[in-house]
């Protein structure tokens, strides 16, 4: 239990906890003249703040505009404003609705819809400051850890593989030829061959000069 813990019972809000002690705790009814709490109009959310006027049987909506749409047999539940009370929770049922034309807001009258001098058993609200992140994980860890203690392995949901990507054919690569180094070849042995002798000519011998008859002309002269 802390401060500010709101307190209802079957029918609705009740008040909230405003004293701690070590056998009893000290409870703030709606409807005590220093209380106020935050309602809106559960057909159409019109807001409005309800106040206590210390009779048990009757709540005060101040401030609500004469033109206001809101009638008897209305039923005001808390809008969560503040966060003090959750949203949702039932407060009253408009009782009386006073529309005067000289005056800019309307008197508006209220029955608590819980048993505030009757109730013999009261609930306690535990408030959950928690992000919804941090709730679903917690949640999460939770039934892993209760799913381990029982044996039991959780189930995991079957996923179906995404069809892989199809793109066209890539072109074909083009190799450049691999250059080659010339081959250097076994220079082969020069062939000796024996070239046959050239055969010797006979010179004639050399003879000497010979006097040749002198012609006939010479001879004539």
């Amino acid at each position: 239990m802390v401060l500010g813990q709101p307190v209802l019972d079957a029918r609705g809000l009740m008040g909230q906890v405003v004293e701690l002690m070590p056998y009893t705790s000290r409870v703030l009814l709606l409807t005590d003249t220093t209380h106020s709490i935050p309602v809106q109009v559960n057909r159409n959310g019109l807001r409005a703040i309800a106040s206590g006027t210390g009779n048990p049987e009757r709540l005060e909506l101040r401030h609500v505009a004469d033109t206001a749409d809101i009638k008897e047999g209305d039923l005001l539940v808390s809008s969560g404003l503040g966060q003090r009370f959750p949203a949702g929770y039932p407060v009253a049922t408009v009782k009386e609705v006073i529309h005067d034309s000289g005056q800019p807001f309307a008197i508006v009258r209220a029955v608590p819809t819980a048993a505030l001098n009757r109730s013999r058993y009261l609930l306690l609200v535990f408030s959950d400051n928690r992000t919804p992140e941090e709730r679903a994980n917690d949640a999460a860890q939770a039934q892993e850890a209760e799913d381990q203690q029982n044996g039991t392995a959780p189930i995991v949901p079957a996923t179906v593989p995404k069809p892989a990507f199809v793109g066209p054919p890539a072109p074909a690569a083009t190799t450049a030829p691999a250059a080659t180094a010339p081959v250097a070849t076994p220079a082969q042995p020069a062939a000796h061959t024996a070239r046959p002798a050239k055969p010797a000519v006979a010179k004639p011998p050399a003879t000497a000069p010979s006097t040749a008859p002198t012609t006939t002309r010479q001879r004539e002269q």
